[in-house]
């Protein structure tokens, strides 16, 4: 392989797709179930990989929303919240 094709670590990190977590739900199902999927990406990608947060719900409980909030407050990676459709 040339040395123009050799992607180095920071190189190759960006040209991957940033992970995505979706809420659509805030049932305590689904509030646990994101809590795990933003835990594994923060552990799996580590804390400089940006995390994109899709809310697609038109609501729920508070206390689900609080329990996100809570863990996007613990954790190093930036977040980037979006919202669609709904």
């Amino acid at each position: 392989m040339s040395g123009k094709n050799k992607m180095k670590g920071k190189d190759l990190m960006k040209n991957m797709a940033m992970p995505e977590v979706t809420i659509n739900k805030f049932d305590e199902a689904a509030i646990n179930e994101i809590v795990k999927q933003i835990d594994t990406i923060s552990e799996l990608y580590g804390p400089h990989q940006p995390i994109l947060i899709n809310v697609d719900s038109f609501g729920g409980s508070i206390y689900g929303l609080a329990k996100v909030y809570e863990k996007l407050q613990s954790i190093d990676n930036k977040v980037i919240t979006y919202t669609s459709s709904k």
